[in-house]
């Protein structure tokens, strides 16, 4: 199924080159997807860097970094989206540039694997332990070593 779906992504991509190329032309179609690629490198740089400080931000405040990690993650698909030569994949790229809309797709996105089991977010109940350790190795002799050597 997944590679039906590609090799129909590709024809319709196909298609909306075909369909740009009659009303732009050769060098208009080209220009406009190497634009589209250009814009897509553009997010991925200055996203990833606010990103990046909205992650510091809810760390430094000790809350789990979900929702910038969600908005990361459609920010992601939608550099993706703009970067895959095509028009039909730019558009969508485009419209998950809008934050209300992208939170709404990732949303649905992330809904859908969760009921299909496949995701899992910042699971409820979770103990973290803190604390130093170091790796001990058997002694000389082979013995294992003394439990209360280590544990000062």
């Amino acid at each position: 199924m997944p590679a039906l779906l590609l090799i129909l992504l590709i024809l319709v991509e196909i298609a909306g080159f075909a369909a740009v190329g009659r009303i732009l032309g050769v060098l208009g179609t080209l220009a406009l997807a190497v634009a589209s690629t250009a814009l897509g490198l553009a997010v991925i740089r200055a996203q990833g860097f606010a990103l990046r400080t909205r992650l510091q931000a809810a760390l430094a405040r000790d809350e789990p970094p979900v929702a910038a990690l969600v908005d990361g993650l459609g920010l992601a698909l939608a550099a993706l989206l703009l970067v895959i030569p095509g028009f039909v994949s730019s558009a969508a790229g485009l419209v998950m540039l809008i934050p209300a809309l992208r939170r709404r797709l990732v949303g649905a996105l992330l809904g859908w694997l969760r009921g299909h089991g496949r995701v899992s977010l910042w699971p409820g109940g979770v103990t973290i332990i803190e604390g130093e350790w170091r790796e001990v190795g058997p002694d000389t002799d082979g013995s294992a070593p003394d439990r209360d050597r280590f544990l000062n």
